[in-house]
Order: C-alpha cells, then sequence, then structure tokens
C-alpha cells in the first residue's frame, strides 16, 4: 500500500472532464495557483489550465502523473474490455501450458 492509500481511498470512474475538475479540486485544496502547481511539476500554467477544463487529448501519461503527484495524489489506470474478461484473458496464456511442457502434461494425465 502506498503512502497515499488509506481507509478512504477509493477507485473513482473518470473521465477528461472529470480528471479536469479532481486536479482543480486538488490544487485549490492545497492553496495552489495554476502557476505555482506548473511552476512544480516542470509544465506551463496553460496546461494546467486546459486540463482543468478537461482537455487531456495532448497529455501523456508521464506528465498527468507528474502532475497529480504535484497535488499529492496519484493516477491509477484500469484497463476494461468486455465486461470483466480481460482478466480471464490475460489468465489464459499463464495458465495455458507451454510449449515442450505441453506434451508431458498429457501423458502424465493419460490424455495423449
Amino acid at each position: 500500500m502506498s503512502a497515499r492509500e488509506g481507509p478512504n481511498a477509493r477507485l473513482v470512474d473518470m473521465n477528461d472532464p472529470t480528471i479536469g475538475r479532481s486536479l482543480r479540486a486538488l490544487r485549490i485544496r492545497g492553496r495552489l495557483r495554476q502557476k505555482d502547481l506548473a511552476g512544480r511539476v516542470g509544465v506551463s500554467q496553460q496546461l494546467i489550465s486546459k486540463m482543468e477544463a478537461g482537455h487531456l487529448d495532448r497529455v501523456g501519461t508521464r506528465t498527468l502523473r507528474r502532475i497529480f503527484e504535484g497535488v499529492d495524489a496519484e493516477v491509477a489506470m484500469v484497463v476494461r474490455w468486455r465486461a470483466g474478461e480481460l482478466d480471464r484473458l490475460l489468465d489464459e496464456g499463464h495458465a495455458a501450458p507451454s510449449g515442450a511442457s505441453a506434451p508431458c502434461y498429457g501423458d502424465a494425465a493419460g490424455l495423449s
């Protein structure tokens, strides 16, 4: 568990406008001006303004994380695919026997 996780930490579905509003709320709570936050994390004040307005289409993942770290927050990403079947897809390759060992498993179980 990271230092920022705690009993009140939770995942919230986010879209670009919600991410922007979250950044603004955290910045204001930290009593920072856009200019202050920008200087703290090494980006322009204009970028902070655009992000707070929900315009994130040109913001890279590293930059997004660095900006939220500047307001003592952490960005956690979730990839969703077909109503939760992504876990099964990822486990499929992990659980399947690989290469040369596959025939051995078949023989041992009397399946060959």
